[in-house]
């Protein structure tokens, strides 16, 4: 049985043209901020087994075309950001720690 990599809280990326590795998340609410050089779409999609050996993709958020921020409730497990169309694409994923209100 493979070992999974550990999830974690934070991914980023830096001046990519291509799909990156996909990657773990542990559960909970993120902020993703994205800018690219020349926008097509990019969409955060979760890896899910088919069943028959391969995986599928399940999109997690509408398909971004802009610069900008979303925030987005994730269960954990593995994701990839899917490019099409896109240069030099460099943005963050953070998972959004719980505030405390004043008092």
């Amino acid at each position: 049985m493979a070992t999974q990599p550990a999830p974690r809280s934070y991914q980023s990326w830096t001046a990519t043209d291509t799909a990156p590795d996909t990657f773990n998340l542990d559960a909970g609410k993120y902020g993703l901020t994205v800018r690219a050089g020349v926008w097509g779409t990019a969409t955060l999609n979760r890896v899910l087994p088919d069943g028959a050996g391969g995986t599928f993709l399940v999109p997690m958020t509408a398909a971004l075309a802009a610069n900008g921020y979303t925030v987005i409730e994730l269960p954990a497990g593995k994701y990839i950001l899917t490019l099409a169309g896109v240069t030099a694409l460099t943005g963050a994923l953070e998972q959004i720690a719980p505030g405390r209100m004043g008092g």
